[in-house]
């Protein structure tokens, strides 16, 4: 342990209100549930708080509801669901997306266009239509936007938020949960029988009892730690103005400083190593993924680590955060 390890311990421990907090990069990384294990420990050593910042304003909703591939609703275990990750690298015959652009929205932006554009059917339930979506889609279902859309947001905290539609759907588009209402009775899917998204909301609300979000708990310890990565590893983050496809449309905000600027960051000691200059292109490598991007210094970047950011265009081409990555000169 460095200096500045033990300082940031001290301050932890000696701080009023402590917490330890897991982000969006947390949550990305190959490694998240040993993560979750070393940021317990550190809160229960430092007798401070455990936190997540949740992936989106109702991350805790759709854990709560069953949409994850492991839990029903309510957080019982499921049984034979696949991680979003198997579905994409093990690939699938079809697909069924919902609100998603995978090119932008998955961790895995490469893998996930690579495995919708070998399946034999996808279907987007979508509110955009754009040239890569109609690359792999086979059928596209019109909805409005979440931001049109009534329902019910569940907070990090377990706060249930409901709100109305604020207009009604554009021309042939109808609300989300009403589409997969029809689909489900096409399917003859037993209790697709809602006529309310207040009922959807309410059944749900009623399965769970009194469940709610809770951070005390017990993280299993893993067997051992993975391999430490060899070369460099990528840190990403997904800027603020890409997290979805409403914002990533909004031209007033992608003229923002905020919107995130496509390139690859490292410290200025890596990068006098590697021989490289700031402002110059590289070649940012994952595997058989690759992107041409322009080189920035920021020495808040770790030593053997290179920032590029996730949700960008020029980024949709690469693999997951957390994972090796290789910088070359561009000749």
């Amino acid at each position: 342990m460095d200096e500045v390890h033990r300082e940031m311990a001290a301050r932890l421990a000696e701080g009023e209100r402590g917490a330890v907090l897991l982000g969006s990069q947390a949550f990305m990384h190959p490694a998240f549930s040993t993560l979750c294990v070393l940021a317990d420990v550190v809160a229960r050593a430092a007798r401070v708080r455990l936190g997540f910042l949740t992936d989106g304003a109702n991350a805790a909703g759709a854990w709560l509801a069953g949409a994850v591939p492991h839990r029903e609703p309510g957080g019982q275990r499921a049984k034979g669901g696949l991680p979003a990750l198997d579905q994409l690298t093990q690939g699938r015959r079809a697909y069924l997306l919902l609100g998603v652009e995978p090119e932008y929205d998955s961790a895995a932006p490469a893998a996930a266009s690579a495995a919708l554009a070998a399946a034999e059917f996808v279907v987007a339930i979508t509110p955009f239509r754009s040239e890569v979506m109609e690359g792999y889609a086979h059928v596209m279902l019109p909805v409005g936007p979440w931001t049109e859309t009534g329902g019910t947001f569940v907070s990090g905290e377990g706060r249930w938020q409901s709100f109305q539609g604020v207009v009604p759907p554009r021309g042939e588009a109808r609300p989300a949960w009403k589409v997969l209402r029809v689909l489900g009775n096409l399917c003859d899917v037993a209790g697709f029988d809602y006529l309310t998204v207040e009922e959807v909301r309410d059944e749900l609300r009623a399965r769970l009892g009194e469940v709610r979000p809770d951070n005390d708990t017990d993280w299993p310890c893993p067997s051992g730690l993975s391999p430490e990565e060899e070369g460099l590893v990528r840190i990403a983050d997904v800027p603020c103005h890409a997290v979805d496809g409403v914002v990533r449309r909004a031209t007033a905000l992608q003229q923002t400083p905020d919107a995130g600027r496509a390139a690859a960051a490292v410290h200025p000691d890596l990068a006098d190593r590697l021989g490289l200059q700031e402002g110059m292109p590289v070649l940012v490598r994952q595997g058989d993924w690759q992107a041409t991007l322009p080189l920035t210094l920021d020495a808040r970047v770790p030593q053997n680590c290179v920032l590029v950011p996730q949700g960008l265009r020029a980024t949709r081409s690469l693999g997951l955060p957390g994972a090796g990555v290789e910088l070359a000169r561009i000749q």
